[in-house]
């Protein structure tokens, strides 16, 4: 049989190519696959939420081409924040171990967004799994905050008490940012911008102390989500001035006149109004809800509070305020005379019933013989329950009947009336 054989510049040929073809498999890198996941599912339209993807790579080291977030709703697209222009990821290099790559995205309108993440190569392109992120309306976030207005001294302090309240069933995350005047005045407390998570049905308490820098006006404006004036605080900060007042008495045959200086230092009084927040109570089968106003003078707080029934059938309710014995002493509180007036280890506690029709309001007051903080008029508890109901009349119930194991003559018998439907 007669042999083959390989001329020598052939052989070289071969082996080129052979080489050729395992480099290029060898350097062939592919996304093999990508997973995402995100800061929030909920938002309001405005805040910037954090999608995070997770790209594995076929091998130790590969450069993708691109690596895009692709969005669509019927209101339009996410909008990409980070990366800055174009809004993705070029030449970027992930790992078989798997690579993350962040996009910090918003929304313009209220809208469920769906996505997904899409890397690369010159070998093709590898997409997630889609996922959605539902934007909704700023006003699923209620504001409420103290106070609205105030004054003090370029030596003193004020604080600016907010709350946020998730209204929704789930939570929801919310960015805020407070604008002012740093020349003015200076914040101190909790972050002045921040994105947080409230959970469903609660509130996320932010407090903030206002510093004086000068003498002047220092707004403070609360932006929440796209809103940009969900609440404002105007503190007037007023220089403290000091004159004298020279009087001179005497300087008759003999006796010196004699001089007396006096020193004059302004003050300011406290702010006129202060706004506390509103709140609503779910009563038998109606919301009812409660808004506190204080009026303040030189010597005085009157406490507003206004009772509305926004449901749809007649609310019999009780209304309760109670004043914790570190804001007023009983002596300083004065209740008007329909309420139920009681002394708890805590405070002062009045009760007053109250019947409303649907829509009905019912406003009552009281004052406290002392100034007022913004701070301090939050203090004060309100609960609102439904009137629990009176006993039918002439209506047969058990009597327990309570005495010591020895009765004498002219012994004090207690005997108690329960009514077993009504406990």
């Amino acid at each position: 049989m007669e042999e083959m054989t390989v001329k020598p510049g052939l052989t070289s040929i071969f082996f080129v190519f052979a080489f050729l073809a395992l480099a290029g498999a060898a350097f062939a890198c592919t996304v093999s696959s990508i997973t995402t996941s995100s800061t929030a599912s909920t938002a309001t339209v405005g805040t910037n939420v954090v999608l995070s993807s997770t790209l594995v790579g076929s091998e130790s080291s590969c450069v993708t081409s691109q690596i895009r977030l692709i969005s669509t709703s019927g209101s339009g697209s996410l909008t990409v924040n980070d990366p800055a222009s174009p809004g993705y990821y070029t030449s970027a290099t992930i790992s078989n171990t798997g690579t993350v790559k962040t996009f910090t995205v918003t929304a313009g309108a209220a809208d469920t967004y769906s996505y997904y993440v899409q890397g690369t190569t010159s070998e093709g392109s590898t997409t997630s799994t889609p996922s959605n992120i539902q934007y909704t309306d700023t006003s699923a976030v209620t504001v409420s905050g103290t106070p609205s207005v105030a004054s003090i001294l370029t030596t003193g302090t004020t604080t600016i008490n907010i709350t946020l309240t998730n209204t929704q069933a789930s939570d929801i995350a919310t960015s805020y940012g407070l604008s002012y005047d740093s020349g003015v005045a200076t914040l101190s407390g909790d972050a002045t911008s921040d994105t947080v998570t409230i959970s469903a049905g609660s509130q996320r308490a932010l407090q903030f102390t206002v510093t004086p820098v000068t003498a002047g006006t220092a707004t403070v404006t609360m932006s929440l989500g796209s809103t940009s004036n969900a609440f404002t605080s105007t503190i007037t900060i007023t220089a403290p001035s000091t004159g004298t007042t020279t009087t001179t008495t005497g300087g008759s045959s003999g006796h010196p006149a004699t001089t007396t200086t006096t020193t004059v230092t302004t003050t300011v009084s406290a702010p006129s109004t202060v706004l506390d927040a509103t709140n609503t109570y779910p009563v038998a089968g109606n919301d009812i809800r409660t808004g506190r106003t204080a009026s303040v003078s030189a010597t005085q707080t009157d406490i507003t509070v206004t009772v509305t029934n926004q449901g749809n059938t007649v609310a019999q309710l009780d209304l309760n305020e109670l004043v914790p014995l570190t804001i007023a002493s009983p002596s300083q509180i004065t209740f008007s005379s329909d309420a139920t007036i009681s002394q708890t280890d805590t405070g002062t506690s009045a009760l007053w019933q109250v019947t409303l029709l649907p829509g009905e309001s019912k406003t009552i007051t009281y004052t406290l013989a002392k100034v007022l903080t913004g701070a301090q008029v939050s203090a004060i508890a309100s609960t609102v329950t439904a009137t629990a109901a009176a006993p039918a009349a002439g209506k047969a119930i058990p009597i327990s009947l309570m005495v010591d194991s020895t009765v004498v003559v002219g012994k004090e018998i207690i005997l108690t009336a329960i009514d077993p439907t009504n406990t």
